[in-house]
Protein backbone atom coordinates (compact mmCIF):
# COMPACT_ATOMS: atom_id res chain seq x y z
CA UNK A 1 0.00 0.00 0.00
CA UNK A 2 0.98 3.61 -0.38
CA UNK A 3 2.59 5.13 2.69
CA UNK A 4 0.96 8.51 2.06
CA UNK A 5 -1.51 10.06 -0.40
CA UNK A 6 -0.14 10.57 -3.91
CA UNK A 7 -1.21 13.38 -6.16
CA UNK A 8 -1.69 13.69 -9.90
CA UNK A 9 -1.58 17.36 -10.78
CA UNK A 10 -3.47 18.76 -13.76
CA UNK A 11 -2.06 21.48 -16.00
CA UNK A 12 -3.94 23.54 -18.59
CA UNK A 13 -2.48 25.65 -21.35
CA UNK A 14 -3.90 29.18 -21.63
CA UNK A 15 -4.05 32.38 -19.65
CA UNK A 16 -4.89 32.39 -15.99
CA UNK A 17 -7.79 34.59 -15.03
CA UNK A 18 -6.57 38.13 -14.49
CA UNK A 19 -3.03 37.33 -15.58
CA UNK A 20 -0.84 36.79 -18.60
CA UNK A 21 0.75 33.52 -17.66
CA UNK A 22 1.14 30.68 -20.09
CA UNK A 23 -0.75 28.20 -17.98
CA UNK A 24 -2.71 27.54 -14.80
CA UNK A 25 -2.33 24.77 -12.28
CA UNK A 26 -5.62 23.17 -11.34
CA UNK A 27 -6.57 21.33 -8.18
CA UNK A 28 -4.71 18.01 -7.94
CA UNK A 29 -6.35 14.63 -7.62
CA UNK A 30 -5.71 13.03 -4.23
CA UNK A 31 -4.98 9.30 -4.32
CA UNK A 32 -5.27 7.49 -0.99
CA UNK A 33 -4.52 3.90 -2.04
CA UNK A 34 -3.57 1.69 -4.97
CA UNK A 35 -6.16 1.50 -7.71
CA UNK A 36 -7.58 3.19 -10.80
CA UNK A 37 -8.95 6.74 -10.52
CA UNK A 38 -10.73 9.14 -12.88
CA UNK A 39 -10.00 12.80 -12.31
CA UNK A 40 -13.16 14.87 -12.09
CA UNK A 41 -13.71 17.88 -14.30
CA UNK A 42 -12.35 20.91 -12.53
CA UNK A 43 -9.59 18.86 -10.96
CA UNK A 44 -7.84 18.33 -14.26
CA UNK A 45 -7.98 19.87 -17.71
CA UNK A 46 -9.64 16.79 -19.18
CA UNK A 47 -10.79 13.62 -17.41
CA UNK A 48 -7.67 11.56 -16.87
CA UNK A 49 -7.54 7.95 -15.77
CA UNK A 50 -4.51 7.10 -13.68
CA UNK A 51 -3.50 3.69 -12.42
CA UNK A 52 -1.53 3.89 -9.20
CA UNK A 53 0.55 0.85 -8.32
CA UNK A 54 3.24 0.03 -5.83
CA UNK A 55 6.75 -0.07 -7.32
CA UNK A 56 8.16 -3.54 -7.98
CA UNK A 57 11.37 -3.89 -6.02
CA UNK A 58 13.38 -7.06 -6.72
CA UNK A 59 14.34 -9.23 -3.78
CA UNK A 60 17.90 -8.64 -2.56
CA UNK A 61 20.47 -10.91 -4.16
CA UNK A 62 22.80 -13.18 -2.21
CA UNK A 63 26.60 -13.17 -2.30
CA UNK A 64 27.08 -15.69 -5.12
CA UNK A 65 24.70 -15.53 -8.07
CA UNK A 66 24.44 -18.00 -10.96
CA UNK A 67 22.80 -16.30 -13.94
CA UNK A 68 21.51 -17.57 -17.26
CA UNK A 69 22.24 -15.83 -20.55
CA UNK A 70 18.85 -14.09 -20.42
CA UNK A 71 19.53 -12.54 -17.01
CA UNK A 72 17.41 -14.94 -14.99
CA UNK A 73 18.90 -16.06 -11.68
CA UNK A 74 19.35 -19.85 -11.77
CA UNK A 75 20.67 -20.24 -8.24
CA UNK A 76 22.15 -18.05 -5.52
CA UNK A 77 23.95 -18.66 -2.24
CA UNK A 78 25.40 -16.87 0.72
CA UNK A 79 29.18 -17.01 0.76
CA UNK A 80 29.07 -19.63 3.52
CA UNK A 81 26.59 -21.80 1.60
CA UNK A 82 28.67 -21.58 -1.57
CA UNK A 83 31.92 -22.50 0.15
CA UNK A 84 30.25 -25.68 1.40
CA UNK A 85 29.25 -26.86 -2.11
CA UNK A 86 30.88 -29.94 -3.58
CA UNK A 87 29.61 -29.29 -7.12
CA UNK A 88 28.31 -26.42 -9.22
CA UNK A 89 24.55 -26.24 -9.90
CA UNK A 90 23.17 -28.21 -12.84
CA UNK A 91 23.30 -26.48 -16.21
CA UNK A 92 20.03 -24.88 -17.40
CA UNK A 93 18.46 -26.09 -20.64
CA UNK A 94 16.83 -24.25 -23.56
CA UNK A 95 15.35 -25.50 -26.80
CA UNK A 96 17.82 -25.02 -29.65
CA UNK A 97 20.77 -24.34 -27.37
CA UNK A 98 23.42 -26.63 -25.89
CA UNK A 99 24.69 -25.65 -22.45
CA UNK A 100 28.50 -25.63 -22.25
CA UNK A 101 28.97 -25.06 -18.54
CA UNK A 102 29.51 -22.25 -16.06
CA UNK A 103 32.30 -19.77 -16.78
CA UNK A 104 34.10 -20.46 -13.47
CA UNK A 105 35.30 -23.77 -12.07
CA UNK A 106 34.16 -24.63 -8.56
CA UNK A 107 37.71 -24.49 -7.20
CA UNK A 108 38.49 -21.08 -8.71
CA UNK A 109 35.13 -19.67 -7.69
CA UNK A 110 35.41 -20.85 -4.10
CA UNK A 111 38.89 -19.37 -3.82
CA UNK A 112 37.61 -16.02 -5.08
CA UNK A 113 34.60 -16.03 -2.76
CA UNK A 114 36.76 -17.05 0.18
CA UNK A 115 38.93 -14.00 -0.46
CA UNK A 116 36.38 -11.40 -1.56
CA UNK A 117 32.94 -12.56 -0.49
CA UNK A 118 30.86 -12.39 -3.69
CA UNK A 119 30.83 -13.47 -7.34
CA UNK A 120 28.60 -13.58 -10.44
CA UNK A 121 28.87 -16.78 -12.48
CA UNK A 122 27.19 -17.37 -15.85
CA UNK A 123 26.34 -20.10 -18.34
CA UNK A 124 27.67 -20.30 -21.90
CA UNK A 125 25.82 -21.90 -24.81
CA UNK A 126 26.36 -22.87 -28.39
CA UNK A 127 23.47 -23.52 -30.77
CA UNK A 128 22.35 -27.13 -31.12
CA UNK A 129 23.01 -27.13 -34.87
CA UNK A 130 26.12 -24.92 -34.79
CA UNK A 131 24.45 -22.10 -36.73
CA UNK A 132 24.33 -18.49 -35.60
CA UNK A 133 20.71 -17.35 -35.40
CA UNK A 134 19.65 -13.70 -35.71
CA UNK A 135 16.02 -13.00 -34.83
CA UNK A 136 14.53 -9.96 -36.55
CA UNK A 137 11.17 -8.22 -36.65
CA UNK A 138 10.34 -6.26 -39.80
CA UNK A 139 7.48 -3.84 -39.16
CA UNK A 140 8.18 -0.70 -41.19
CA UNK A 141 5.92 -0.21 -44.20
CA UNK A 142 7.98 2.43 -46.00
CA UNK A 143 11.28 0.55 -46.13
CA UNK A 144 10.25 -3.06 -45.94
CA UNK A 145 12.97 -5.33 -44.73
CA UNK A 146 16.34 -4.28 -46.11
CA UNK A 147 18.87 -6.16 -43.94
CA UNK A 148 22.57 -5.41 -44.02
CA UNK A 149 25.30 -7.84 -42.84
CA UNK A 150 29.04 -7.13 -42.76
CA UNK A 151 31.43 -10.02 -42.16
CA UNK A 152 34.65 -11.85 -43.05
CA UNK A 153 35.19 -15.55 -43.65
CA UNK A 154 38.27 -17.76 -43.51
CA UNK A 155 37.58 -19.05 -47.02
CA UNK A 156 35.46 -18.01 -49.98
CA UNK A 157 32.05 -19.67 -49.98
CA UNK A 158 32.30 -21.21 -46.50
CA UNK A 159 29.24 -19.51 -44.96
CA UNK A 160 25.64 -19.86 -46.10
CA UNK A 161 23.26 -17.07 -45.12
CA UNK A 162 19.64 -18.20 -44.86
CA UNK A 163 17.55 -15.04 -44.76
CA UNK A 164 14.57 -16.85 -43.19
CA UNK A 165 12.16 -16.26 -46.06
CA UNK A 166 13.16 -19.15 -48.28
CA UNK A 167 16.16 -17.44 -49.90
CA UNK A 168 19.84 -18.09 -49.24
CA UNK A 169 23.19 -16.56 -50.09
CA UNK A 170 26.59 -18.24 -50.13
CA UNK A 171 29.35 -15.83 -49.12
CA UNK A 172 31.53 -14.86 -52.04
CA UNK A 173 34.14 -12.66 -50.40
CA UNK A 174 37.76 -13.71 -50.55
CA UNK A 175 39.37 -15.10 -47.40
CA UNK A 176 39.59 -12.49 -44.61
CA UNK A 177 38.17 -9.74 -46.83
CA UNK A 178 35.46 -7.38 -45.55
CA UNK A 179 32.25 -8.16 -47.40
CA UNK A 180 28.76 -6.67 -47.21
CA UNK A 181 25.56 -8.62 -47.89
CA UNK A 182 22.07 -7.11 -48.19
CA UNK A 183 18.63 -8.58 -48.54
CA UNK A 184 15.12 -7.15 -49.02
CA UNK A 185 12.05 -8.78 -47.49
CA UNK A 186 8.80 -8.72 -49.43
CA UNK A 187 6.59 -8.39 -46.37
CA UNK A 188 6.63 -7.40 -42.75
CA UNK A 189 6.97 -10.18 -40.21
CA UNK A 190 9.31 -12.04 -37.89
CA UNK A 191 12.24 -13.85 -39.47
CA UNK A 192 15.23 -15.89 -38.30
CA UNK A 193 18.46 -15.35 -40.23
CA UNK A 194 20.96 -18.20 -39.88
CA UNK A 195 24.67 -18.30 -40.64
CA UNK A 196 26.04 -21.79 -41.28
CA UNK A 197 29.79 -22.27 -41.63
CA UNK A 198 31.41 -25.33 -43.15
CA UNK A 199 33.52 -27.51 -40.89
CA UNK A 200 37.13 -26.43 -40.60
CA UNK A 201 36.35 -22.80 -41.39
CA UNK A 202 35.43 -19.75 -39.31
CA UNK A 203 33.92 -16.30 -39.69
CA UNK A 204 33.93 -12.93 -37.96
CA UNK A 205 31.16 -10.35 -37.66
CA UNK A 206 31.57 -6.63 -38.18
CA UNK A 207 34.17 -4.69 -40.09
CA UNK A 208 37.91 -4.95 -39.51
CA UNK A 209 38.30 -1.22 -40.16
CA UNK A 210 36.26 1.55 -38.55
CA UNK A 211 32.80 3.14 -38.75
CA UNK A 212 31.00 -0.05 -39.67
CA UNK A 213 29.39 -2.86 -37.73
CA UNK A 214 27.78 -6.18 -38.52
CA UNK A 215 24.38 -4.61 -39.19
CA UNK A 216 25.22 -1.03 -40.12
CA UNK A 217 27.51 1.24 -42.10
CA UNK A 218 28.01 4.78 -40.79
CA UNK A 219 28.17 6.05 -44.37
CA UNK A 220 24.64 4.72 -44.95
CA UNK A 221 22.17 5.89 -42.28
CA UNK A 222 19.48 3.51 -43.55
CA UNK A 223 21.48 0.55 -42.28
CA UNK A 224 20.90 1.69 -38.69
CA UNK A 225 17.26 0.69 -39.29
CA UNK A 226 18.56 -2.76 -40.19
CA UNK A 227 20.27 -3.07 -36.81
CA UNK A 228 17.15 -1.92 -34.98
CA UNK A 229 15.16 -4.85 -36.32
CA UNK A 230 17.24 -7.43 -34.45
CA UNK A 231 15.64 -8.74 -31.23
CA UNK A 232 17.85 -11.68 -30.18
CA UNK A 233 21.10 -13.37 -31.20
CA UNK A 234 22.23 -16.97 -30.61
CA UNK A 235 25.86 -17.47 -31.59
CA UNK A 236 27.19 -20.70 -33.10
CA UNK A 237 30.58 -22.18 -32.36
CA UNK A 238 32.43 -21.25 -35.58
CA UNK A 239 32.09 -17.52 -35.01
CA UNK A 240 35.46 -16.50 -33.59
CA UNK A 241 35.38 -12.71 -33.29
CA UNK A 242 33.16 -9.66 -32.95
CA UNK A 243 34.83 -6.52 -34.22
CA UNK A 244 34.41 -3.17 -32.51
CA UNK A 245 30.91 -1.75 -33.07
CA UNK A 246 29.71 -5.10 -34.43
CA UNK A 247 26.26 -4.82 -32.83
CA UNK A 248 26.00 -1.04 -32.69
CA UNK A 249 22.46 0.32 -33.09
CA UNK A 250 21.05 -3.14 -32.28
CA UNK A 251 19.24 -1.52 -29.38
CA UNK A 252 16.30 -3.93 -29.40
CA UNK A 253 18.46 -6.99 -28.74
CA UNK A 254 17.45 -8.32 -25.31
CA UNK A 255 19.36 -11.61 -25.21
CA UNK A 256 22.66 -12.88 -26.62
CA UNK A 257 23.89 -16.43 -26.03
CA UNK A 258 27.68 -16.80 -26.28
CA UNK A 259 29.65 -20.04 -26.88
CA UNK A 260 32.95 -20.89 -25.21
CA UNK A 261 34.75 -20.62 -28.58
CA UNK A 262 34.07 -16.86 -28.88
CA UNK A 263 36.49 -14.89 -26.71
CA UNK A 264 37.31 -11.78 -28.80
CA UNK A 265 34.69 -9.04 -28.44
CA UNK A 266 36.16 -5.54 -28.37
CA UNK A 267 33.23 -3.13 -28.08
CA UNK A 268 31.05 -5.37 -30.24
CA UNK A 269 28.28 -5.91 -27.66
CA UNK A 270 27.96 -2.39 -26.30
CA UNK A 271 25.25 -1.26 -28.75
CA UNK A 272 22.66 -3.79 -27.59
CA UNK A 273 20.11 -3.77 -24.77
CA UNK A 274 21.14 -7.16 -23.41
CA UNK A 275 20.16 -7.69 -19.78
CA UNK A 276 22.98 -10.13 -19.15
CA UNK A 277 26.29 -11.03 -20.78
CA UNK A 278 28.29 -14.14 -19.94
CA UNK A 279 31.87 -14.02 -21.16
CA UNK A 280 33.65 -17.37 -21.61
CA UNK A 281 36.83 -18.26 -19.78
CA UNK A 282 39.71 -17.01 -21.92
CA UNK A 283 38.12 -13.62 -22.64
CA UNK A 284 40.43 -10.77 -21.68
CA UNK A 285 38.80 -7.63 -23.09
CA UNK A 286 35.17 -6.69 -23.70
CA UNK A 287 32.73 -3.83 -23.26
CA UNK A 288 29.23 -4.46 -21.99
CA UNK A 289 25.80 -3.11 -22.83
CA UNK A 290 24.60 -0.14 -20.79
CA UNK A 291 21.44 -2.14 -20.08
CA UNK A 292 23.17 -5.05 -18.35
CA UNK A 293 21.70 -6.05 -14.99
CA UNK A 294 24.21 -8.87 -14.63
CA UNK A 295 27.58 -9.47 -16.27
CA UNK A 296 29.57 -12.61 -15.58
CA UNK A 297 33.26 -11.93 -16.11
CA UNK A 298 35.59 -14.94 -16.24
CA UNK A 299 38.76 -15.29 -14.21
CA UNK A 300 40.79 -14.25 -17.27
CA UNK A 301 39.19 -10.82 -17.80
CA UNK A 302 41.81 -8.04 -17.68
CA UNK A 303 40.01 -5.05 -19.21
CA UNK A 304 36.20 -5.10 -18.86
CA UNK A 305 35.72 -1.70 -20.47
CA UNK A 306 32.63 0.44 -19.94
CA UNK A 307 30.21 -0.31 -17.12
CA UNK A 308 26.43 -0.39 -16.81
CA UNK A 309 24.64 1.75 -14.26
CA UNK A 310 22.03 -1.01 -13.95
CA UNK A 311 24.37 -3.71 -12.62
CA UNK A 312 23.15 -5.44 -9.47
CA UNK A 313 26.61 -6.80 -8.72
CA UNK A 314 30.18 -6.05 -9.74
CA UNK A 315 32.84 -8.66 -9.08
CA UNK A 316 36.18 -7.43 -10.38
CA UNK A 317 38.63 -10.16 -11.36
CA UNK A 318 42.14 -10.47 -9.98
CA UNK A 319 43.56 -10.13 -13.49
CA UNK A 320 41.79 -6.82 -14.16
CA UNK A 321 44.36 -4.14 -14.97
CA UNK A 322 42.27 -1.03 -15.64
CA UNK A 323 42.29 0.28 -12.08
CA UNK A 324 41.12 3.76 -13.06
CA UNK A 325 37.78 2.46 -14.36
CA UNK A 326 34.85 4.71 -13.56
CA UNK A 327 32.22 2.37 -12.13
CA UNK A 328 28.88 4.11 -11.54
CA UNK A 329 26.85 1.57 -9.56
CA UNK A 330 23.60 2.98 -8.17
CA UNK A 331 21.83 -0.41 -8.13
CA UNK A 332 24.73 -2.68 -7.19
CA UNK A 333 24.14 -4.76 -4.06
CA UNK A 334 27.45 -6.63 -4.10
CA UNK A 335 30.86 -5.16 -5.02
CA UNK A 336 34.26 -6.81 -4.72
CA UNK A 337 37.71 -5.23 -5.02
CA UNK A 338 40.42 -7.89 -5.48
CA UNK A 339 43.70 -8.15 -3.61
CA UNK A 340 45.75 -7.49 -6.75
CA UNK A 341 44.96 -3.78 -6.55
CA UNK A 342 47.59 -1.42 -5.16
CA UNK A 343 46.03 1.83 -6.40
CA UNK A 344 42.39 2.75 -6.87
CA UNK A 345 41.24 5.74 -8.86
CA UNK A 346 43.61 7.76 -10.98
CA UNK A 347 45.29 11.14 -10.97
CA UNK A 348 42.93 12.18 -13.77
CA UNK A 349 40.06 12.59 -11.29
CA UNK A 350 38.34 9.33 -12.15
CA UNK A 351 35.81 8.05 -9.66
CA UNK A 352 36.74 4.41 -9.20
CA UNK A 353 33.43 3.39 -7.58
CA UNK A 354 30.69 6.00 -7.30
CA UNK A 355 26.93 6.48 -7.07
CA UNK A 356 26.38 3.44 -4.86
CA UNK A 357 22.92 3.46 -3.25
CA UNK A 358 22.07 -0.16 -2.38
CA UNK A 359 25.36 -1.79 -1.40
CA UNK A 360 26.06 -1.25 2.29
CA UNK A 361 29.59 -2.60 2.67
CA UNK A 362 32.81 -2.23 0.69
CA UNK A 363 36.08 -3.94 1.59
CA UNK A 364 39.37 -2.40 0.40
CA UNK A 365 42.06 -5.12 0.42
CA UNK A 366 45.37 -4.78 2.28
CA UNK A 367 47.30 -4.50 -0.99
CA UNK A 368 45.92 -1.00 -1.67
CA UNK A 369 48.55 1.61 -0.83
CA UNK A 370 47.17 4.63 -2.71
CA UNK A 371 43.66 6.06 -2.97
CA UNK A 372 43.52 8.87 -5.50
CA UNK A 373 41.26 11.90 -5.84
CA UNK A 374 37.52 11.12 -6.04
CA UNK A 375 38.19 7.35 -5.97
CA UNK A 376 35.31 6.49 -3.61
CA UNK A 377 33.29 9.68 -3.57
CA UNK A 378 29.50 10.09 -3.68
CA UNK A 379 28.54 6.65 -2.39
CA UNK A 380 25.53 7.46 -0.26
CA UNK A 381 24.53 3.84 0.28
CA UNK A 382 27.84 2.65 1.70
CA UNK A 383 27.41 2.69 5.46
CA UNK A 384 30.59 0.67 6.03
CA UNK A 385 34.07 1.02 4.53
CA UNK A 386 36.54 -1.66 5.62
CA UNK A 387 40.22 -0.89 5.03
CA UNK A 388 42.33 -4.00 5.61
CA UNK A 389 45.83 -2.55 5.36
CA UNK A 390 47.74 -2.31 8.64
CA UNK A 391 49.77 0.50 7.04
CA UNK A 392 47.71 3.60 6.30
CA UNK A 393 47.27 4.01 2.52
CA UNK A 394 48.07 7.37 0.97
CA UNK A 395 44.84 9.35 0.65
CA UNK A 396 45.36 11.94 -2.07
CA UNK A 397 42.59 14.18 -0.79
CA UNK A 398 39.77 13.94 1.71
CA UNK A 399 37.30 14.26 -1.18
CA UNK A 400 38.33 10.74 -2.21
CA UNK A 401 36.02 9.52 0.57
CA UNK A 402 33.56 12.41 0.37
CA UNK A 403 29.82 12.20 -0.29
CA UNK A 404 28.69 9.64 2.26
CA UNK A 405 25.62 8.73 4.33
CA UNK A 406 25.02 9.92 7.86
CA UNK A 407 26.41 7.47 10.39
CA UNK A 408 28.98 5.91 8.06
CA UNK A 409 31.61 3.76 9.79
CA UNK A 410 35.19 3.34 8.63
CA UNK A 411 36.71 0.13 9.98
CA UNK A 412 40.47 -0.47 10.25
CA UNK A 413 42.45 -3.51 11.47
CA UNK A 414 42.46 -4.23 15.18
CA UNK A 415 45.67 -3.97 17.17
CA UNK A 416 46.02 -4.60 20.88
CA UNK A 417 47.55 -1.19 21.55
CA UNK A 418 45.18 0.52 19.09
CA UNK A 419 48.17 1.95 17.24
CA UNK A 420 46.73 1.18 13.80
CA UNK A 421 43.52 3.05 14.59
CA UNK A 422 45.53 5.98 15.95
CA UNK A 423 47.67 6.04 12.79
CA UNK A 424 44.60 6.21 10.55
CA UNK A 425 42.98 8.91 12.67
CA UNK A 426 45.98 11.20 12.49
CA UNK A 427 47.18 10.52 8.93
CA UNK A 428 47.07 13.23 6.28
CA UNK A 429 43.53 13.65 4.89
CA UNK A 430 42.33 10.65 6.92
CA UNK A 431 42.00 12.80 10.01
CA UNK A 432 38.92 14.44 8.45
CA UNK A 433 37.08 11.17 9.11
CA UNK A 434 38.55 10.34 12.53
CA UNK A 435 35.13 10.44 14.22
CA UNK A 436 33.87 7.70 11.86
CA UNK A 437 36.71 5.28 12.55
CA UNK A 438 36.55 2.09 14.58
CA UNK A 439 38.59 -1.07 14.85
CA UNK A 440 37.26 -4.26 13.33
CA UNK A 441 35.21 -6.15 15.93
CA UNK A 442 37.03 -9.05 17.55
Amino acid sequence: MLDAPSYVAGYMQGKAAGGGGSGVTVEPLSVEANGTYTAEEGKAFNPVIVNVQEPVIPAPIKDVVFVDYDGEIVQEYTAQEFLALSALPANPSHTGLTAQGWNWTLADAQTYVQNYGCLVIGQNYTTSDGKTRIYISVTDQNNIGIMNLQMQTSAKGCVTIDWGDGTTKVTDGNADADKNYTHSYAANGDYVITLECTEGNTYRLGYSGSNKGFFFDNSNVATAVSAGRVTAIEIGDRLTRLYDRAFNYASNVQTISIPVTLTVFGTGLSGTSAKCLVFPNGTTTASIAQSCVFVAYPKTMTAPGASSAKLRALTITETETNKSSNWSLPYAERISVPGTYTTIGSSANYKFITGVLYCRKLVIPPTVTTINDYALTDNYGLTELHFQSTSVPTLANSRALGGYPSGRKIYVPYSEDHSILDAYKTATNWSTFASQMEEEPQ
